[in-house]
């Protein structure tokens, strides 16, 4: 019977707003700073007022309390009231960030929020209004996930985009890097300082490379685009030092500060190989194991002028002339099975 009268009472009060304002040519206003309606017990029960310079309309619980508000102005919304007079739940035009939806604890601190405008996202907060994870969108467009520390920095982040990706954060340094690009997956473990020390490659030069403090690769593990797999150790420098490869012309090779080998251990046509020499000089030593097994010795030009076999000491005289030697045939190693999948992985690195 009680919520019957306040119903009927709002009735009467807005049918003499909508019928009783007019009469005839003359107009009839009715002036007030707010209205309350309340119940027999003087409890008020809604409330139609100016705060602000906006208008509220408050709707109370049976104590009075005030429980939930409909608010005009330039940021129109709904917000619902506990018991102690702490927001909950808050709907409204936030403006700039567009429509949004508030979720919040007993003590009325923002805990969730779900956000539109340009930039539409949720957003987790904890109690000191701090966001702690949110899934919005980013200015490019992409999706966005982050997890993150009290101070609101990142500590993962999940993108789309074109190129998707994982990123793990310590003390504002990327520790974990997992990134999707158009030469294939890459995963980077970098040091405290975000620099990436082990780097997990895809892609058509797939391998796992090894840097120093500096950016250098100085260790890898790689396939080889002729086929088979090699590891590459590198010095401080970043420069080859030995390279073991293999396929079907299985070679070790040792370099001193250069692209050519000074040692190579190896099989090519069938036949294993040993071969020692200093590139500058050209000259040099090459054990053969095939048949016949034999020694040769390579002179500055090139040139073999002596052979060791089973058939005794060979020496060509030809070889101290000056005629242009024949083409040699494909090595067994190449620097270029290695530098080929490490220019990719430069490439990767910087991204």
């Amino acid at each position: 019977m009680k919520w019957g009268c306040v119903l009927l009472a709002v009735g009467l009060f807005t049918g003499a707003l909508l019928l009783g304002f007019k009469s005839g040519s003359h107009e009839k206003v009715i002036e007030a700073e707010k209205f309350i309606l309340k119940t027999p017990h003087g409890r008020a029960v809604l409330e139609m007022r100016v705060e602000d310079h906006k208008p509220i309309i408050a709707l109370c619980d049976e104590r009075g309390s005030e429980r939930l508000l409909l608010e005009g102005g330039g940021k129109p919304g709904i917000v619902i009231k506990n018991g102690s007079n702490h927001a909950v739940v808050q709907i409204r035009d936030f403006e700039k960030d567009g429509a949004g939806f508030v979720l919040y604890d007993a003590s009325g601190n923002k805990r969730f929020q779900v956000q539109g405008g340009t930039q539409p996202g949720f957003f987790v907060l904890n109690e000191e209004n701090t966001v702690i994870a949110n899934l919005s969108t980013t200015q490019s467009g992409s999706a966005n996930l982050s997890l993150r520390d009290q101070n609101q920095q990142p500590l993962i982040s999940l993108s789309g985009s074109d190129n998707p990706s994982m990123l793990m954060k310590s003390g504002g340094k990327s520790q974990l890097e997992m990134v999707a690009t158009n030469n294939g997956a890459m995963v980077k473990f970098n040091d405290t300082e975000g620099q990436p020390r082990v780097q997990l490659q895809g892609g058509s030069s797939p391998g796992v490379y090894l840097r120093e403090e500096k950016g250098e690769v100085i260790g890898s593990f790689i396939g080889l685009k002729s086929g088979g797999a090699a590891i590459g150790l590198g010095n401080s420098n970043g420069d080859i030092a030995a390279f073991l490869r293999g396929g079907q012309n299985p070679s070790l090779s040792f370099f001193q500060d250069d692209k050519e080998p000074d040692v190579i251990l190896g099989i090519a046509e069938k036949a294993p190989h040993l071969i020692m020499s200093k590139n500058k000089k050209r000259e040099g030593v090459l054990i053969y194991g095939g048949s016949p097994s034999s020694m040769l010795f390579v002179n500055e030009r090139g040139e073999i002028p002596v052979i060791l076999s089973k058939h005794g000491l060979l020496q060509n005289r030809a070889a101290s002339s000056k005629e242009k030697k024949e083409k040699k045939n494909d090595k067994f190693y190449s620097w270029e099975e290695f530098e080929d999948p490490l220019k990719d992985a430069e490439g990767l690195r910087k991204r």
